[in-house]
């Protein structure tokens, strides 16, 4: 392995699981995400671990320059 790069998960303060010290693809896919257009490694990564677990997840934005995100309007740009 030459990189391991953990994806970090964006939510506010307030969400059920803003504590937890990790998630699973299945405790978070009914959420609703932010993703950045397409082709773009974060999104593209991010859709793949779901698609993995046959899980469709509800986006309700994809803009440029942003990362995929569990939506709550808050978060960074960059892939985390």
């Amino acid at each position: 392995m030459l990189l391991r790069d953990p994806l970090r998960l964006v939510v506010p303060a307030g969400h059920r699981i803003a504590r937890w010290p990790s998630v699973s693809s299945s405790e978070v896919g009914e959420e609703r995400w932010i993703v950045g257009t397409r082709p773009h490694p974060c999104t593209d990564i991010t859709l793949a671990v779901f698609a993995t677990a046959s899980i469709s997840p509800t986006i309700v934005e994809s803009r440029r320059g942003a990362s995929a995100k569990a939506h709550s309007g808050q978060g960074s740009d960059r892939c985390r």
